[in-house]
């Protein structure tokens, strides 16, 4: 990323200027693509005659006053704006002192903390009894600009990753006669590797990548060589195509903002369940000045894995739902005291749960249509659950070594030392 838009304390400095000082650590660069979040009063001053990155700059910074005028780190603004996702608003309790080393990093800063939240909430309402519906009503509407950001994401990151090369090759001029060696070989391999893919999968998309960074390479080094025939190659050549590279690569992901703008305004229209995830990213984001996590009567199918990451929680309630398992994951809440898996519909539950025994002391879990074991177990006391789960979990490993993946099923009497005997006594 050398030689980008640099923050140069106002004044605008050669490249060659640049190039040094981001070779001796001293200069802060920043991605062409976008603007720092974290510049609130001045704006990175790109390259001679990159004006679109600059106009980015002041466009971001615009946004961050708009935020009152403080560094949101973690959050891209221009992407923010185009979703409509505001950074999350720090309370008290929030990331203190009693709950900084159980709080994940991710949700130590607002603007991470508010990308988690955002997709931990959509994967909630795709988990719910709404998603079906919202689904079969956006989903050509989602399909149609899938296509469009996937095809502009492959030309942005190439567009990206040619400037990096010429900005390298800015530094140290000696390059160009390496990629003009072996420019053409890897084109060659890069056309025979897209034919071979089916389009429109991951790997077409990457060769298709790498095949568009290479072309704009090769035709700067092409350029660059026919006019060394006529004299010397200055370095003022060389910036030229970098920043007409650069300034492609600006213009895609402002269309591609364009296209995340529109793409939330027509599914809004549509009716996909916005305000649904903002219902279930205001009741996770309660959750973090407090422990206490209230996800009942939510319509959930299922609990994402990503509530799991929520590892400083002391409260969980999943109640009411319909819920039919609970993730082996919740062995990552750590000090997880009460939990409510009330009315659902689980028939038994992940051994992984005995290892909350030290600090779990309320598990309620009525109103679900258990197995036997499992719910003579439950019935017994959460001490006897929890030396259940302890020794089912020890008897799948044996049940696993013995007879491989057949099925399990916890019996209420088992054979031990040759003898039938019952489950929760041994």
């Amino acid at each position: 990323r050398r030689a980008r838009a640099v923050e140069c304390g106002g004044d605008r400095r050669g490249a060659a200027q640049v190039i040094e000082q981001f070779e001796q650590g001293e200069a802060r660069t920043m991605p062409v693509t976008g603007a720092s979040p974290g510049s609130s009063r001045k704006t990175a001053t790109s390259l001679p005659g990159a004006a679109g990155t600059t106009a980015a700059g002041e466009s971001a910074a615009g946004l961050i006053v708009k935020w009152g005028a403080r560094e949101v780190r973690g959050l891209d603004p221009r992407r923010a704006e185009a979703i409509g996702l505001e950074p999350t608003v720090m309370t008290i309790g929030y990331a203190s002192k009693s709950n900084a080393e159980t709080m994940p990093k991710l949700l130590r800063e607002p603007g991470t903390s508010a990308r988690f939240i955002r997709r931990t909430g959509e994967l909630m309402l795709e988990n719910s009894e709404r998603w079906r519906q919202i689904e079969l009503n956006t989903r050509d509407t989602s399909r149609h600009y899938k296509r469009l950001l996937v095809t502009s994401r492959v030309r942005e990151e190439a567009y990206r990753k040619a400037a990096e090369v010429l900005g390298k090759i800015l530094a140290r001029p000696s390059l160009l006669n390496i990629w003009e060696t072996s420019c053409p070989n890897l084109l060659r391999s890069k056309t025979r590797e897209l034919e071979l893919q089916p389009e429109g999968s991951f790997a077409y998309n990457e060769a298709l990548k790498e095949k568009i960074r290479i072309d704009l390479i090769y035709d700067a080094v092409a350029d660059l060589k026919k006019l060394e025939q006529e004299r010397p190659i200055r370095r003022e050549d060389i910036l030229v195509h970098y920043q007409k590279v650069s300034e492609m690569a600006a213009a895609e992901q402002d269309k591609i903002l364009r296209q995340e703008k529109q793409l939330a305004t027509e599914l809004k229209e549509i009716g996909d369940g916005s305000e649904t995830i903002i219902k279930y990213g205001k009741l996770l984001e309660a959750s973090l000045p407090t422990s206490v996590c209230n996800l009942r009567d939510q319509e959930l199918h299922a609990m994402p894995l990503e509530l799991f990451d929520l590892t400083h929680l002391e409260f969980l309630d999943v109640s009411n739902n319909q819920l039919k398992q609970i993730p082996a994951q919740i062995e990552r809440l750590a000090v997880l005291k009460k939990l409510y898996v009330n009315n659902n519909l689980l028939r038994t539950l992940p051994t992984e749960l005995f290892k909350l025994s030290n600090t779990l002391i309320v598990f309620s879990a009525a109103g679900n249509p258990f197995e036997d074991a499992v719910m003579q177990a439950y019935l017994s006391g959460l001490p006897t659950l929890m030396n259940f789960l302890k020794n089912v979990r020890r008897v799948q490993k044996q049940h696993l070594h013995e007879n491989g993946n057949r099925p399990f099923t916890a019996p209420m009497l088992i054979e031990h030392q040759g003898k039938a005997v019952d489950f929760f006594k041994i």
